[in-house]
């Protein structure tokens, strides 16, 4: 894993201006970026962005911003109760 993969996959999802991806989506973006050679060593790399504070894996999404996205990972945890609840 070199530094400069890193640094492109940083400029692929914040020229996007995204705030929110799919976990699958920041998966296969660590491989056609090269920073990752397979889907395992991805997931393992996405793990480590998590537990470094970089991105918050939450379910099947990856806020890119975790100091920004706060409310909106309440907001769906919330919506997340309700569902439950109502069913």
């Amino acid at each position: 894993m070199r530094l400069l993969n890193v640094e492109a996959l940083k400029t692929k999802f914040g020229s996007e201006g995204k705030e929110v991806i799919g976990y699958s989506e920041l998966l296969q973006a660590c491989e056609s970026t090269g920073v990752c050679k397979s889907v395992e060593e991805a997931k393992a790399f996405a793990n480590v962005l998590d537990e470094a504070g970089v991105v918050l894996v939450f379910r099947d999404k990856v806020y890119l911003h975790p100091d920004k996205g706060g409310m909106q990972l309440v907001r769906h945890i919330v919506l997340s109760i309700v569902v439950v609840l109502i069913d």
